[in-house]
């Protein structure tokens, strides 16, 4: 299959990803709101936002992997390739055991709910909430192992079309259940149970389809891990910048405002973020082929696809976004049933800020792609922790308005750092040429 019709399937397969999330935010803000009310809604999203975290237990291998398998596979070093999959593997199911351990024993020392403002959610049940969301983060990664074998078999389409049969499957039945038992307790165990169900099966059609990469212990080696370990821990500056700035503002908006606040900054970035969503149908697409390319020293088709994807992406991104600063507020009100807690305000400084991440992310890409991120890595990860500190600072004084404020300035100095590392690849690639 060529290039052309790899990066069009990967596309069609990302576009179907993001209809899902688009579909499973769209009914999943109402249903959970009319199952259970405002309140233990708000506090249902900033529970869900702790189990990142904890899912950050991999330290990065599962992001190294992926880019290190799909390299030595793509230049037939097949034994490298088996060993190296065959050892995060090894190592996330170890990393996992150990979490599990940890949350329980941290839940059972701590009053977590008390520190994040929950009063809604009674602490029973909001335990066994926590641990099934847990144990469902860690299947998630779980499932981003498995599709590894596909990356590296250059099925990754068919694999992101799996990855989101089985989120539809989940958020439905999680959904359906949620409207019948008005139960979090359930609602989260049927999102672990569908998600099991999920990556048996996922791995069971890699082995059909003779999909020959697969977990062998034999293959577990030192060797292998020690190639893994400065990849890894620069791959994990970016879940935590993510945890930091996506579900880290949720945590913190619980504490420093309320959980209500929290809920309602959600629902506005949510709305901005389509836009984000969008380009990364394209990003996600162009990534493995970046890789093959890149490993097959065709440094000019990497070019052409970040060219590309720049002059595809933003343009469109940017038509959306005014079409959310016009119609932002009637959107929040049909969705939300909140009105009177819209801000154009607000909207329009989130809007900028996906505008800029939009910018730059096509960058980071590449940088991933080639496993060039170790500088961005470490930036991405400071950047991040110093705008945790100045929410921390600005929220209480100056509401979510200020906290969008951060978020704009974050996302312009990502974008100068990306550019940047994204211009010493090409200047590297040059020198190959």
């Amino acid at each position: 299959m060529s290039v052309f019709k790899r990066v069009v399937n990967g596309i069609g397969a990302n576009s179907f990803g993001q209809v899902v999330n688009l579909l499973i935010q769209l009914v999943s803000v109402p249903v959970l709101i009319a199952s259970w009310g405002f309140g233990a809604y708000s506090e249902w999203v900033v529970l869900s936002a702790i189990p990142t975290y904890l899912a950050l237990s991999d330290l990065g291998v599962t992001t190294a992997a992926s880019s290190k398998v799909v390299i030595w596979h793509e230049r037939k070093r097949l034994q490298i390739a088996t060993a190296v999959y065959s050892t995060s593997f090894a190592f996330l199911a170890l990393a996992s055991v150990c979490v599990l351990l940890l949350a329980f024993g941290a839940l059972a020392f701590f009053d977590l709910f008390s520190l994040l403002n929950l009063k809604s959610i009674r602490s029973g049940d909001g335990v066994l909430v926590l641990s099934a969301l847990t144990a469902y983060s860690l299947l998630c990664l779980f499932t981003n192992m498995i599709s590894i074998r596909y990356r590296a078999f250059k099925s990754l389409p068919l694999s992101f079309f799996i990855m989101n049969v089985i989120r539809m499957l989940e958020w439905s039945a999680a959904l359906l259940c949620a409207y019948f038992s008005h139960s979090l307790v359930a609602t989260a165990v049927t999102l672990l149970t569908v998600r099991a169900i999920g990556l048996v099966g996922k791995n069971l059609l890699a082995n059909r389809l003779g999909i020959n990469l697969r977990f062998n212990p034999s293959a577990i080696g030192k060797r292998a891990f020690v190639t893994l370990i400065k990849p890894s821990i620069a791959s994990l500056a970016f879940p935590i910048g993510l945890a930091l700035n996506v579900q880290g503002l949720i945590i913190l908006l619980s504490v420093l405002l309320s959980p209500a606040h929290a809920a309602i900054f959600s629902l506005y970035r949510t709305i901005s973020r389509v836009l984000v969503q969008f380009s990364t149908v394209v990003n996600q697409s162009i990534w493995p082929e970046i890789s093959y390319a890149f490993s097959i020293g065709d440094n000019h088709l990497v070019r052409k696809m970040i060219r590309y994807a720049l002059k595809f992406s933003l343009p469109i991104a940017s038509v959306m976004g005014v079409f959310v600063v016009v119609f932002g507020g009637v959107i929040f009100d049909v969705w939300s049933g909140r009105k009177d807690d819209y801000s154009s305000s607000i909207m329009l400084v989130l809007i900028i800020a996906a505008l800029t991440h939009v910018a730059w992310q096509v960058y980071w890409v590449a940088l991933m792609a080639t496993a060039s991120y170790g500088s961005f890595a470490r930036v991405f990860m400071l950047v991040s922790m110093a705008s945790a500190l100045a929410v921390v600072c600005l929220a209480q004084t100056f509401g979510l308005l200020g906290v969008c404020y951060v978020l704009v300035a974050t996302e312009v100095v990502l974008f100068c750092f990306a550019k940047r590392g994204f211009h010493r690849l090409d200047r590297r690639m040059a020198r190959v040429d």
